[in-house]
C-alpha cells in the first residue's frame, strides 16, 4: 500500500499519474528467493536464458496490464464520486436557499400574526367602547321617554 502511495502522485484532476523514479518494490536484493542467483543463470544456456526471459517479460506484461485495469477503475471510480460529490454540493445549495426561504417566509408570518393581534386588540377595545356609548345613548333615550 505505501509503494502505491510512493508510486503515484495523489490525483490530478481525479486520475492517478505515475511519478518519475523507482517505487520502493524494485529495490529488492538480488538474492531474493524468487530470483535465481547469478551463479545460477551462468550455468543456463541461450535457449533456457531466452525461455526465462520470455516468461518474465509475459508476467512483467500481465502484471502491467492489472496494474493498468486497477488505475483505471480507481479512476473511474474516483470521477464517479467526485460527479456524484458535486451533485450533493448542488442539492444542498438548494436546499440551503429553501431553507432560508422558509425561514423568511416563517419571520413574515410570524409579525403577520402579532399584527393581526395587535388589531383584534384595538378592534375589541372599539367594540368596549362603542358598547359603553351605546348603553349611555338607550339610558338616555329611556331617560328622555320617561319624562315625556
Amino acid at each position: 500500500m505505501a509503494s502505491d502511495r510512493n508510486a503515484y502522485n495523489k490525483y490530478n484532476n481525479g486520475t492517478l499519474q505515475p511519478t518519475a523514479g523507482p517505487s520502493s518494490s524494485s529495490k529488492l536484493p538480488s538474492s531474493a528467493a524468487s530470483h535465481p542467483a547469478e551463479e545460477e543463470l551462468s550455468r543456463l544456456g541461450p535457449h533456457e536464458m531466452a525461455n526465462r526471459l520470455r516468461k518474465a517479460e509475459a508476467k512483467c506484461s500481465k502484471l502491467s496490464s492489472e496494474h493498468n485495469a486497477l488505475v483505471a477503475d480507481v479512476n473511474q471510480r474516483m470521477q464517479m464520486y467526485l460527479s456524484e460529490i458535486r451533485g450533493l454540493k448542488d442539492v444542498n445549495l438548494r436546499l440551503q436557499d429553501d431553507n432560508q426561504e422558509l425561514r423568511d417566509l416563517c419571520c413574515f408570518l410570524d409579525d403577520d400574526r402579532q399584527k393581526g393581534r395587535k388589531l383584534a386588540r384595538e378592534w375589541q377595545r372599539f367594540g368596549r367602547y362603542t358598547a359603553s356609548v351605546m348603553r349611555q345613548e338607550v339610558s338616555t333615550y329611556q331617560d328622555r321617554k320617561s319624562v315625556v
